[in-house]
């Protein structure tokens, strides 16, 4: 089975806009918030920005006072990895983190983006606060139910043409899709490969898009995707592609400690 890539809302790529493909065709990493509304920071406090040489390349979640949650693929071009945490306001306010050390899953594949999913511990801790919180994370094989209510947030481009992200944290309210759903959206791909799930909107004109790659998709107060591929960006019938979260429950456990 071919595998295929992804969204969201609020995620990330800085280098490149490949064209989208997965298995036999490279899955397209160019997501950002198509038709999203403003965040504030308290409402989204989990929310990071993840940058390289200062500037913003995708989003990330905090799971721990040591730690964030990420995507694989935003490590393609990041040799100096910092999280931007506490704001909304890209680049702007917050507190800056350096990342000493981060995990890829040993299988992830850049090509086909299984398994795109990442950890990041950071040298000095983040400072709970009203704009600074952990997000708490689903149970191994949790199964998120078709119909599910999930908000992604980012500060990727606003509209499939764009070209600068957007200055400030929006986000989308997405409904979650049956693998059922998913797979047959992405017929022409393969299908999604496990540790895939998708989420968006059937009809054209919202979702995720660069710049909001490795951001969270969030349910019930759970993190429950990560921002991965997709086919273009608020195209109709190509939902947001996500890096299930609760396949993952027991990887990021046994390397994180949480």
């Amino acid at each position: 089975m071919s595998k295929f890539y992804f969204l969201l809302l609020f995620l990330c790529l800085a280098n490149a806009d490949p064209v989208k493909q997965h298995g036999s065709q490279k899955p397209s990493l160019d997501r950002r918030i198509i038709g999203g509304s403003v965040a504030s920071i308290t409402d989204f406090p989990y929310q990071l920005s993840f940058q390289d040489w200062g500037a913003h390349i995708c989003g990330a979640a905090i799971i721990g006072s040591y730690w964030a949650v990420s995507a694989a693929h935003c490590f393609n071009n990041a040799p100096t990895p910092r999280l931007r945490a506490g704001t909304a306001q890209l680049g702007v306010g917050g507190t800056v983190h350096e990342v000493d050390r981060y995990v890829l899953h040993e299988q992830f594949n850049s090509w086909s983006m299984d398994n795109d999913i990442a950890l990041l511990h950071v040298v000095t801790p983040f400072q709970f606060s009203s704009s600074v919180q952990p997000i708490g994370l689903p149970s191994q094989g949790q199964v998120v139910a078709a119909g599910t209510q999930a908000v992604v947030s980012g500060w990727g481009l606003t509209s499939a043409d764009g070209s600068e992200d957007s200055s400030v944290l929006l986000y989308l309210n997405t409904v979650v899709f049956s693998q059922t759903q998913c797979n047959s959206f992405y017929s022409d791909y393969g299908g999604l490969a496990s540790g895939m799930m998708c989420s968006g909107y059937a009809e054209a004109g919202k979702d995720a898009c660069q710049g909001d790659s490795g951001g969270p998709l969030a349910s019930g107060g759970k993190l429950v995707g990560i921002v991965s591929w997709g086919d273009g960006c608020g195209k109709a019938g190509r939902p947001g592609v996500y890096t299930d979260v609760a396949y993952y429950r027991n990887w990021i456990s046994s390397n994180s400690g949480i």
